[in-house]
């Protein structure tokens, strides 16, 4: 009879084992689904902000580290043009990101990219783009150092973004520290 009741109290426990991986797992599946949705629009395919925050101080801190450019494209877009698709159709590299910024606004993360690289980027862009387009780009490329902050990027990529806005038409401004 202890045998008996020793036998079954292992396979309760053993069952037990097996249902907490299983549903474990299920929890992790869905945790991960839930965690894609919150990152990337499905519709789109661009970042929202909680990404650009994450991912963008790795990218810088690795690029301080190891000494290579990254680059800041802040686009600003006032009309109805949809410049969603086009924006990551722009983008090539996996490294590279758009993101939302906040409203009309984009910000694309190139890493490794210097103003040359920066300018094949707006030339595919604009290859896109009708003539009745009207974007607004400010752009900073630099090689971070230890002197150097995220925000500091950030900024300058910024201040251009908010010359171009002042321009008429379409509008392209590099920042003035840009490498």
């Amino acid at each position: 009879m202890l045998i008996y009741f020793g036998v079954v109290l292992l396979l309760i426990f053993i069952t037990f084992l097996l249902t907490r991986n299983f549903y474990n797992r299920k929890l992790l599946q869905k945790d991960d689904e839930i965690q894609k949705l919150h990152t990337v629009n499905p519709d789109t395919g661009i970042y929202y902000r909680t990404y650009f925050d994450k991912i963008f101080l790795s990218e810088f801190h690795r690029a301080r580290r190891i000494q290579h450019p990254i680059a800041l494209i802040f686009i600003y877009n006032p009309g109805n043009t949809i410049i969603d698709k086009k924006l990551t159709a722009t983008i090539k590299r996996d490294t590279d990101f758009v993101s939302y910024f906040e409203d009309k606004t984009y910000v694309c993360v190139l890493y490794n990219t210097d103003v040359e690289g920066v300018d094949n980027v707006i030339k595919r862009l604009f290859n896109t783009l009708s003539e009745n387009d009207e974007l607004k780009i400010g752009i900073h490329t630099q090689i971070p150092d230890n002197h150097t902050s995220s925000k500091n990027l950030i900024d300058e990529a910024y201040k251009a973004l908010n010359r171009a806005k002042n321009s008429q038409g379409m509008a392209v401004e590099f920042s003035l520290n840009s490498i």
